[in-house]
């Protein structure tokens, strides 16, 4: 029942929070980072939490709001989307921080922003992406950007990763080397295939047949999630 994640919002992104919190003090740093908490045996990343507490919560404080909704909200929304951003961004983690203001954002934006407010806001970023990018980015997070952009710039240095990745999926082949058979995984030549080179990893035991068919049932899914969207009654399911 939505009803019941909009009457418990509130107390999710607390916990949420708490729980970033003890990763603050507690956590483990892995590979120059806290961003993660153990209990016994298990560990889980807390900022995952946010990107499902965030949208929540807004949808719950902004469903039932005379439109468009006013300067007031606008500004409360804002402070919780780039809060919540800002304790993330400091582990460091700019990718989960981005994603979770993302989701927030995507909410504000539904609930009936005015076309001005976001033309104005654009404008903004624009004009201070040079603060943002001198000032707010760590080094190797501008250095991460620029190799996504010309990977071919640090081949045997930053840019290592997403070489080996377009190297292995371009290994698969058609049809791919099959199951557990993937030599540019298996080899050591990319870092983290469980998590962020996990595509990869798949692409090369599965090939482009299987990719295409992995991206496929992404689109079916976000197809039907867009359609599920339109079609609710309540906004606040709806957001």
């Amino acid at each position: 029942d939505p009803d019941i994640f909009r009457r418990m919002s509130g107390l999710f992104l607390f916990f949420a929070l708490i729980l970033l919190g003890i990763t603050y003090l507690f956590g483990p740093e892995i590979n120059g980072a806290q961003r993660w908490v153990r209990v016994g045996p298990f560990s889980f990343q807390s900022s995952e939490l946010l990107k499902l507490a965030v949208p929540i919560f807004l949808a719950n404080f902004l469903f039932d709001k005379k439109l468009p909704i006013q300067k007031k909200e606008i500004t409360i929304s804002l402070l919780i989307i780039f809060s919540c951003f800002g304790f993330v961004f400091r582990q460091p983690d700019l990718g989960t921080g981005l994603i979770i203001a993302c989701s927030g954002l995507f909410v504000l934006f539904l609930s009936g922003l005015s076309w001005s407010f976001i033309g104005g806001s654009f404008i903004l970023l624009i004009i201070s992406s040079p603060f943002i990018w001198n000032i707010l980015l760590q080094p190797f997070q501008r250095q991460r950007i620029a190799t996504f952009f010309n990977p071919e710039s640090d081949p045997f240095g930053a840019s290592w990763n997403i070489i080996q990745s377009k190297v292995a999926i371009g290994s698969g082949g058609l049809l791919g080397k099959g199951f557990l058979q993937g030599t540019q995984s298996y080899l050591e030549f990319l870092p983290e295939k469980h998590t962020d080179f996990i595509f990869t990893l798949f692409s090369e035991e599965f090939g482009f047949v299987g990719s295409m068919v992995l991206i496929l049932l992404y689109a079916l899914l976000i197809y039907r999630i867009i359609r599920i969207g339109f079609s609710i009654r309540s906004f606040f399911a709806k957001l």
